[in-house]
């Protein structure tokens, strides 16, 4: 019997904020959590892929290299809490108006249709600060959406990123960068 394995890499697609660490760093002091749970990678998750094939990841990249986006600004304003099955909590900081990400979302799919895609039916968008596993007596931080200062980002760029899991937690590789077109005068 010949197996055939196949390379497989789990990617998402994403905006990078990482520029803005000093800003998220900020927020998560007021979360007082443990160093170990705070996160150091800021990103906004787009669209997850899944696990793709080398084949698939090159298919990707050519489609997503003839999107056709404007940079734009997002104001993040707000933090709030995602608890998972009472068992981990997700801290992150949300943005004002979702309607430029949820229109850049639109059209990264749209580009993806030759792709298989397992679209999740609720979009959030945000950016995850912390992620702390939680003791069923632990109730330190249970609001579910808190006023933060605000701050306006622009957005210039998608990235195409590669997951790796481990046991302390993700690894994050860029494999591309794709960059909005400025508007012509």
């Amino acid at each position: 019997m010949l197996v055939l394995l196949m390379k497989v890499m789990r990617l998402f697609i994403a905006i990078d904020f990482d520029e803005h660490k000093q800003y998220f760093n900020k927020i998560q002091k007021t979360v007082g959590l443990e160093e170990e749970s705070l996160l150091d990678m800021f990103h906004m998750t787009l669209l997850f892929l899944g696990d793709q094939t080398i084949e698939g990841a090159q298919s990707i990249k050519k489609s997503l290299r003839t999107l056709q986006a404007r940079p734009f600004y997002l104001t993040f304003d707000h933090m709030g809490l995602f608890s998972v099955k009472r068992r981990k909590d997700i801290f992150w900081v949300g943005v004002k108006d979702d309607s430029s990400i949820r229109f850049l979302r639109k059209k990264i799919i749209s580009s993806l249709e030759d792709v298989p895609l397992k679209l999740t039916k609720r979009f959030i968008p945000h950016v995850t600060i912390a992620r702390r596993n939680r003791k069923s007596t632990d109730n330190s931080f249970h609001a579910s959406r808190l006023d933060v200062a605000e701050k306006t980002v622009r957005i210039n760029s998608i990235k195409l990123v590669q997951s790796t899991l481990t046991s302390k937690g993700p690894i994050y590789t860029v494999l591309e960068e794709f960059f909005f077109a400025e508007k012509k005068k």
